[in-house]
């Protein structure tokens, strides 16, 4: 129960991460001179929140979250004992 717990948990923050990362560059790759045309397409927000938390449960299930947190923390750990 408790690894599901802090699956959920990291799934929010990646889902969240995502959703601002993609808002925010919605809003630096629209045209600023038009307002109208300036508004988001209905729906994107949450499409972005999803996507984020897909990509990290597809990222959990193949392994590569692991592997990657094994290289940075050996990585670290090297650096640490020189």
């Amino acid at each position: 129960m408790f690894l599901d717990t802090i699956m959920i948990l990291e799934c929010i923050i990646v889902g969240l991460t995502t959703f601002l990362v993609g808002h925010i560059g919605f809003k630096l790759t629209t045209n600023n001179e038009n307002k109208d045309e300036k508004s988001q397409p209905q729906g994107i927000g949450l499409a972005f929140f999803v996507s984020g938390v897909v990509l990290h449960l597809v990222l959990e299930f193949i392994g590569f979250n692991k592997f990657y947190c094994n290289r940075r923390c050996r990585a670290t750990l090297e650096i640490l004992q020189q």
